[in-house]
């Protein structure tokens, strides 16, 4: 069996778009070192998996690499191995002590984690692999094993990342650009590993934030997403993210701009207001409910009350009609009662979202409600909570895509897909709403589309014309 070949690397990304973009980040100085991209893993010397570990199911899939990736490294023993992302975090820097973190990544090795040659967070990886860019091929650098120097945490973990995000990104797609605003989380919701595993809140400043947007735009990229675990915790001294998103919505061109995720308690009626005049700004608003409960909320450290939550939907429906509502739920929260989960099945059916994301409690090991709370809903109930929600949502998102029959959208096509012979243009209206369009159309490009099939999760239509960009609401 020959070696891999020289100079190629096999790039994996589990999990949200903030893994993507910072994957975007993390093979910049490959490629502009002359290094080409894989879609193999068995032709390519350098590996580099970027992790989730938001839900035990994402850290799942990354231990079950160990069998293929193992056999790999059997046939070819130069192959090297990079693990980054938030599970990497967690593991190698996630504990506040280098013992505890030599013990954490030890019991990782112990559940297949042994395929790795290094586990690190992610800014610790990117200064890693601007290393390797720097060499002809794979030398010294990596010819030896994780050390502990390897996964101490950094001493100034601000200037690695500020290192990181001063990396230009090599755009993953033709049509979206994914730009984050901030990194880490101080809100410390009970049941997240963000901050374990990302670290505490750091903004970028805004003038990176609009030079990133404006390279992206003048690429070709029309759709723009700003990125962070709470977009409404972004601020730059005097400027807020409500002031950000107007100067943003400012720049010439053709596009759409996009933001996730927000926290409820944090947004505010000027923002909404910013969407409702926006140029640029889609009428679309994900902000996570979690559980329609107060005292769930509590539990959660989550700072707002369902009521609070109901009246910004309320808002912002009246200032921005035909916006969609999105959201994120998790049931089977510890404790969680029936009459709390009946709260959250109330709140669904007043609120009709758009869409949700619904999910059923997994503990994540540091977190508060792993460590102080016992995870006491039996799996097959949080299957049936999961249900009833799931089975209320379709049916409501079915009625609101029905009402779309007739109506024409302007639709950002994105890609293209073969079904029993036929060719179809895939992309998504301005309330992010997937269509499919039969016939092979342009790529990146804005169309008129009548809707006449709708189904809970999307929609079907007709092409009608391309258009330079605008926003449905203002049809």
């Amino acid at each position: 069996m020959s070696s891999p070949i020289a100079n190629k690397y096999y790039c994996k990304v589990f999990g949200c778009p903030m893994n993507t973009a910072d994957a975007e980040r993390l093979i910049t100085p490959l490629r502009n070192a002359g290094w080409t991209q894989s879609t193999n893993p068995s032709t390519a010397n350098l590996l580099i998996y970027v992790t989730c570990s938001v839900r035990q199911k994402s850290e799942d899939k990354v231990y079950g690499l160990a069998e293929s990736v193992l056999a790999l490294k059997k046939k070819s023993p130069l192959l090297k191995v990079i693990v980054t992302g938030c599970m990497a975090a967690r593991l190698a820097r996630g504990n506040r002590t280098l013992n505890t973190r030599l013990a954490a990544l030890d019991r990782a090795t112990r559940h297949n984690l042994s395929f790795a040659d290094y586990v690190l967070s992610t800014p610790e990886a990117s200064k890693l692999i601007q290393q390797i860019a720097k060499q002809s091929m794979l030398t010294d650098i990596l010819k030896r094993r994780k050390t502990h120097s390897s996964i101490q945490a950094d001493n100034n973990i601000s200037s690695v990342l500020k290192e990181h995000l001063s990396i230009s990104p090599h755009f993953s797609s033709e049509v979206t650009a994914f730009i984050p605003i901030s990194y880490g989380c101080d809100n410390f919701c009970s049941y997240c590993v963000v901050p374990y595993s990302r670290g505490p809140l750091n903004n970028r400043p805004a003038e990176d934030i609009i030079n990133e947007t404006k390279t992206a735009i003048k690429s070709g990229r029309k759709e723009i997403y700003l990125l962070g675990q709470n977009v409404n915790s972004w601020v730059d001294q005097t400027v807020s993210f409500s002031n950000l998103l107007s100067t943003i919505d400012s720049i010439k061109g053709s596009y759409w701009i996009r933001f996730i995720s927000s926290h409820p308690k944090d947004i505010s009626n000027q923002l909404i207001d910013i969407i409702a005049r926006g140029n640029h700004i889609a009428p679309c608003l994900h902000f996570a409910l979690q559980s329609g409960s107060n005292s769930v909320l509590k539990r959660m450290n989550r700072h707002y009350t369902y009521k609070s939550f109901k009246t910004l939907v309320d808002y912002a429906r009246q200032k921005v009609p035909g916006i969609a509502i999105t959201t994120d739920v998790i049931v089977g929260f510890p404790g969680e009662t029936e009459k709390e989960f009946s709260d959250s099945v109330k709140a669904f059916r007043e609120c009709k979202f758009d869409m949700a994301y619904i999910s059923m409690y997994s503990p994540r090991p540091g977190t508060v409600s792993a460590e102080t709370m016992m995870d006491d809903i039996p799996q097959t109930e949080k299957k049936h909570r999961w249900q009833v929600l799931t089975d209320l949502l379709g049916k409501q998102c079915l009625t609101i895509n029905k009402e779309l029959i007739g109506k024409t959208l302007t639709v950002l096509t994105d890609k293209h897909v073969g079904r029993k012979g036929l060719i179809y243009t895939f992309g998504r209206c301005s309330t992010n709403k997937e269509i499919k369009i039969q016939g092979n159309y342009p790529l990146n490009t804005f169309a008129k589309v009548e809707v006449s099939v709708a189904t809970p999760w999307s929609l079907q239509g007709v092409l009608l014309a391309p258009v330079s960009c605008c926003l449905d609401h203002e049809l």
